[in-house]
């Protein structure tokens, strides 16, 4: 794309409403979809039981884990073997920075949201020596090709973030124009209560870390309240401050062969872009990183994990409310009074209390219980239908945990488990990759900020910066993110090490158990304290046990 030379905010707004055009639908998708997740139900209802948010959350735990991720940087073909020393150090320092610096977590906290709404994205900044990542929602950002499944093939994304005056004041400090901007904005925000594009500054509720916008009454100039709707609303912290929206969009500059930034505030008070054109991330890169679980071909945004199984949540609410219902009915049974005269308010009321007893005169007064008959079937087909909820939803009793009838051992369960979930394994592995693809970004991102000389095991120093990309893809090591292959990984490494292929230091770097460093060096200082014992006394080097000596 070329970046025209004159009426350039006129052309950076057409490119960023481009971007944004199905922004609209996809707040609404996302309102929807987390209402689900949270309450099980469409907003402004609470499911009884949301097996939704359950599904979405186990799913989520076996997808992916913090715990231990660690990255290996694997030699490209063609690169010499003495670099391997190196890869290894710039292995652990991306694994560091990774578990340290708060992605592990993120990672983690995002997954579910991922599940929900089909896509998040990760982007990463440079403060204060260290990665510092946010987490960005779909309804945040837009791109110029919706079919186009990747990042890297879009030729503009624009991504719209919210930010009090402060925060804009403190951004602009130092900028060449800053007392400008600021009055611009100060201006825009008292110039009215509604905003250029949206009809007012709405309500913002709070959906995971990020604000959605939803409609409702304008606030006083430029004035938002973060307050989630019911049912969740009476949870969520409320505060009232002075917003402004903000948007960040990424061109691709066919001349310049990089991506170009252009900030502006809503109005069309430009911050970045107009003085000089540049990457503010790094050069040929873009700062995101996107996790989809559901990947669909040729549709940039997936597929929520909500989408086919809300009606049968839907339809588990009527059921439960229906049983729930009836058996209210049973506990206090309307009745039918028949022959009663002269019934007054202190009748009625003794007839409600325990052992309540009252006289009539009329002999053929009687009490009838109008309850309906329990339903068995109605119990039944709420069974029915968590049966059908964890079919759709590819989430069987067993991954959840739970025994299932002529499973005989724990290893036929977990024989059940890798078998029967084909699904889940691929969805594991494309979340691996994906996991990969932000470790190698933010590695990157270390190299080029991160001026430390580093030591390798074999004690030669380098630079992060030296080390080429064409020389190693970054992957996971030992699929160490993914829970679901964590038993195949163990009895792997026990196979390994019973067959005497690898040591008791290469098993625990396979299984990477807890208290890993402590124990790595326990085993080192025990293997150090037998070397020493047979080298004062090598009459202790046996065979089998039967007091030969080694030839």
């Amino acid at each position: 794309m070329r970046i025209p030379k004159e009426h350039l905010h006129l052309w950076v707004q057409q490119i960023a409403d481009r971007c944004n055009i199905s922004v609209a639908r996809r707040v609404n998708e996302a309102i929807l979809w987390r209402s689900y997740f949270l309450d099980g139900a469409r907003p402004g209802n609470q499911a009884l039981f949301n097996k939704v948010g359950v599904h979405v959350d186990s799913l989520a735990s076996e997808l992916y884990s913090p715990n231990d991720v660690r990255f290996h940087f694997a030699r490209n073909r063609g690169t010499d073997a003495s670099i391997d020393p190196i890869l290894e150090e710039c292995g652990n320092v991306l694994t560091d920075h990774f578990d340290n610096d708060g992605l592990a977590q993120m990672v983690a906290d995002a997954m579910p949201w991922a599940l929900s709404l089909g896509k998040v994205f990760v982007k990463l900044d440079w403060q204060d020596g260290r990665v510092k990542p946010y987490l960005v929602m779909p309804y945040e950002l837009g791109v110029m090709r919706e079919d186009y499944n990747e990042l890297e093939d879009q030729e503009a994304i624009c991504q719209t973030f919210y930010l009090s005056f402060e925060e804009l004041c403190r951004m602009v400090e130092g900028h060449p124009r800053e007392h400008s901007i600021i009055a611009a904005v100060r201006g825009h925000l008292g110039s009215s209560t509604t905003d250029d594009t949206e009809g007012g500054y709405h309500r913002i509720f709070m959906g995971g870390t990020q604000p959605i916008i939803t409609q409702g009454t304008p606030q006083p100039a430029g004035f938002s309240s973060f307050r989630p709707s019911a049912p969740m609303a009476e949870l969520a912290p409320e505060t009232a401050a002075e917003i402004v929206k903000m948007h960040e969009l990424w061109v691709w500059d066919d001349d310049r062969k990089d991506w170009t930034t252009f900030q502006f505030v809503s109005g069309g008070i430009m911050i970045e872009g107009e003085l000089q054109q540049r990457n503010l991330f790094l050069p040929g890169l873009l700062p995101f990183s996107d996790l989809c679980p559901n990947f669909i071909p040729g549709n940039f945004w997936g597929l929520s994990e909500i989408a086919p199984i809300r009606k049968l949540q839907d339809a588990l609410n009527e059921r439960i409310a229906d049983v729930l219902y009836l058996q209210e009915l049973q506990i206090k049974r309307p009745k039918a009074m028949i022959g009663f005269e002269g019934m007054t308010d202190e009748r009625k009321s003794t007839m409600r209390k325990p052992n309540g007893l009252i006289t009539e005169s009329n002999f053929q007064a009687k009490v009838e219980d109008l309850a309906p008959p329990q339903n068995p079937d109605a119990v039944a087909s709420i069974d029915r239908l968590s049966e059908m909820f964890d079919k759709v939803g590819g989430f069987t009793a067993t991954l959840q945990g739970e025994g299932a009838a002529g499973v005989r051992s724990m290893g036929h369960a977990e024989t059940l488990v890798r078998q029967g979930s084909p699904r889940m394994r691929d969805r594991a592995l494309l979340i691996e990759r994906q996991v990969a693809a932000l470790g190698a970004l933010t590695f990157t991102l270390i190299q080029n900020k991160d001026g430390t000389q580093h030591k390798a095991a074999n004690g030669a120093e380098f630079l992060l910066k030296s080390v080429e990309d064409t020389d190693f893809t970054v992957t996971i090591d030992a699929h160490s993110s993914s829970p679901v292959f964590a038993q195949d990984s163990l009895q792997l490494a026990v196979l390994l090490k019973n067959e005497g292929v690898i040591d008791g230091e290469d098993f625990l770097r396979l299984t990477h158990p807890p208290l890993f460093t402590t124990l790595l060096t326990r085993l080192r200082q025990r293997e150090a304290a037998q070397q020493k014992l047979i080298a004062e006394h090598p009459e202790l080097l046996v065979e089998g046990g039967h007091g030969r000596k080694k030839k």
